[in-house]
């Protein structure tokens, strides 16, 4: 009877955490303008038709707006990557992310750095999936 009893106890336990884990997490995502991120989503679209310096300029501010909203989810650090390092549960491709946030840091520290159509387009879709696993964007 006592195994019994200390079964249910546990498992009350595991539920209550599920509970207080479920609740921060809807609280820390609720508190995103999900209308300002989508409008901005489309601000950083918008010069993709403008060739090789609108994909430099749609990920540089990709990247910029991918860092408002992890400063807006409480993410600590000094810089960019800090912050990035600080939420890296969050993202499912993480390095992947990463690799977005280098090929920005390349387009503005080094000159001469090429962009392809399908290199823009892999390091965009990173950054919306980043948004979305923040809860930024739907």
């Amino acid at each position: 009877m006592i195994p019994f009893l200390e079964l249910i106890l546990a498992c009350g336990i595991v539920i209550a955490l599920l509970i207080i884990f479920v609740s921060i997490r809807t609280r820390r995502t609720s508190s995103f303008d999900r209308q300002y991120f989508k409008n901005e989503w489309a601000k950083v679209l918008k010069p993709l038709s403008l060739g090789e310096q609108g994909w430099r300029l749609a990920i540089i501010d990709a990247d910029k707006l991918l860092d408002h909203a992890l400063k807006q989810h409480g993410a600590r650090g000094q810089s960019m990557g800090d912050r990035m390092r600080d939420r890296e549960k969050y993202f499912s491709h993480y390095n992947d992310l990463w690799a977005a946030h280098k090929l920005r840091n390349r387009l503005v520290h080094e000159p001469g750095v090429t962009l392809g159509k399908q290199l823009t387009h892999r390091a965009l879709n990173e950054f919306q999936r980043a948004l979305k696993e923040l809860g930024a964007l739907l």
